[in-house]
């Protein structure tokens, strides 16, 4: 599995929807395709991303939901994921993981709905509330743009 994009909304420290992509979103240079990895055509994953910006400008709440999209993916149960402290008191928290499953040469799309509880006692419980998930064999795209768009039926 190779992780292509995360989306999320909801989440109390982010004002606006977070989307956080690993391919390159550009043509690439043949003479940088060498330091890229090829998932498949002309698609390229970053090796590594950076993440910049001056104190208390969120870096460390980025890591955390992309810490919690791992977890979640390697099924752990969401009560027990250090990071998952990263959605708060949400009313709803909406997670899209895109990825590349490299067994079936699909890309998957996988939404996850997450609320929250506050307890008797003050702590907040997480619930994931629905999941839905779309596969796309990778013969069907042809362009970087629909990789990435999927129906509005899950399968």
């Amino acid at each position: 599995m190779k992780l292509l994009r995360i989306t999320a909304g909801g989440l109390p420290l982010f004002k606006e929807k977070l989307d956080i992509g690993f391919y390159a979103q550009q043509r690439v240079a043949e003479e940088h395709k060498k330091f890229l990895y090829s998932l498949f055509s002309n698609i390229y994953l970053n090796p590594a991303n950076g993440f910049i910006g001056i104190n208390a400008s969120g870096k460390t709440s980025v890591l955390k939901v992309i810490l919690l999209v791992l977890d979640l993916m390697n099924n752990e149960p969401i009560n027990h994921i250090e990071a998952s402290d990263i959605l708060g008191d949400t009313k709803e928290a909406v997670l899209n993981t895109y990825f590349y499953s490299e067994s079936d040469k699909e890309i998957c799309r996988l939404e996850t709905v997450i609320t929250s509880k506050k307890s008797v006692m003050g702590k907040t419980s997480y619930s994931i509330v629905a999941e839905s998930p779309w596969t796309k064999k990778v013969d069907e795209i042809s362009t970087r743009k629909e990789m990435l768009e999927f129906d509005g039926k899950s399968r």
